[in-house]
């Protein structure tokens, strides 16, 4: 097996803080925090501009101690 740096085989991306909706617009995504990897019980969405977007075959990796 060869090793390779994780840089090589991926790119890593930090999320931002957003203006966090109750409820979807037709103008909102939906917004994914920590407690969201885990279900889908408290939806969030944004209209927020320039935020990192999760596409459908992206891994989402939670890299907070407190959720470790």
């Amino acid at each position: 097996m060869k090793k390779v740096k994780l840089g090589e085989v991926l790119s890593l991306k930090k999320g931002k803080k957003a203006t966090v909706l109750a409820e979807q617009t037709t103008l909102s995504q939906r917004y994914i925090q920590i407690d969201d990897l885990r279900n889908n019980n408290n939806l969030k969405f944004t209209e927020s501009l320039n935020m990192t977007e999760a596409l459908p075959d992206d891994i989402l990796i939670a890299w907070d101690g407190a959720n470790a």
